[in-house]
């Protein structure tokens, strides 16, 4: 009977745990967005699940997305992105809070710089209205 009443007991209490961080995750506040100097809306983070999940509910207000991974599949953070115009204006430059970071950019072609250990990357992207287009580092 003991051991019936220790195992109700844990059972009780990994749920219960459960729940309170099924809870957490529902009330995370999302990370802060922020505007560049030359007027553009991004935001950067995604450390953990239910971070990105926050960041992927928020997605449909921005028209970028940058993905930064190392080759081993793993998120990075703390990488310098930098967003620039077809006519060579820098528009956008940060350190990440995570590996995403998602912009808010008119229509037009960019060109997008990341660095992670020293090692800068350069990708391209066409970005039209109403759409997400997604933009992937790996080192």
């Amino acid at each position: 009977m003991k051991k019936k009443m220790l195992f109700l007991i844990v059972v009780g209490l990994f749920f219960s745990t459960g729940a309170l961080a099924a809870d957490h995750m529902v009330y995370q506040s999302a990370p802060e967005s922020q505007t560049s100097m030359a007027g553009i809306q991004f935001i950067s983070g995604g450390i953990g699940i239910t971070e990105r999940l926050v960041l992927e509910q928020m997605a449909d207000k921005y028209t970028l997305k940058v993905v930064l991974a190392g080759k081993d599949g793993h998120y990075l953070s703390r990488c310098d992105v930098e967003i620039i115009r077809a006519d060579g204006t820098k528009i956008v430059s940060t350190t990440t809070d995570g590996p995403w970071l998602l912009a808010d950019l008119v229509p037009g072609s960019y060109r997008i710089k990341a660095q992670h250990d020293n090692t800068w990357k350069t990708r391209t992207a066409k970005v039209t209205a109403g759409t997400l287009q997604q933009v992937i580092f790996n080192w």
